[in-house]
């Protein structure tokens, strides 16, 4: 089976290829950031099943209630740092498409 042309590979190639491969700067500072953002939630679900584990270990309640606490605030935090961070993105790229016109 011969090889599609090398003019012909970006017709048969799926979009999300074709977009990284054209090096779309918005694309790849989104995707990024959604990738950023899902470890960064994952770390945080982690931690939710270590709090309920301590629960269920018996651990004292206010201390958990505590833990919860910063839990909560830590997710808080993390949209708000990522939506502030892709707000000030978006405006940036903005402003230089239109001092490049």
């Amino acid at each position: 089976m011969a090889a599609a042309p090398a003019t012909g590979e970006t017709k048969n190639a799926p979009l999300l290829k074709e977009i990284w491969a054209e090096k779309r700067p918005v694309f790849k500072a989104l995707v990024a950031d959604v990738l950023i953002f899902l470890v960064v939630l994952a770390a945080l679900f982690l931690c939710y099943i270590a709090l309920r584990g301590m629960e269920a270990a018996g651990y004292p309640s206010e201390r958990i209630a505590r833990l919860e606490q910063l839990h909560y605030w830590a997710y808080v935090g993390v949209i708000g740092l990522f939506l502030v961070d892709l707000v000030l993105k978006l405006f940036v790229l903005f402003i230089r498409k239109n001092h490049a016109v």
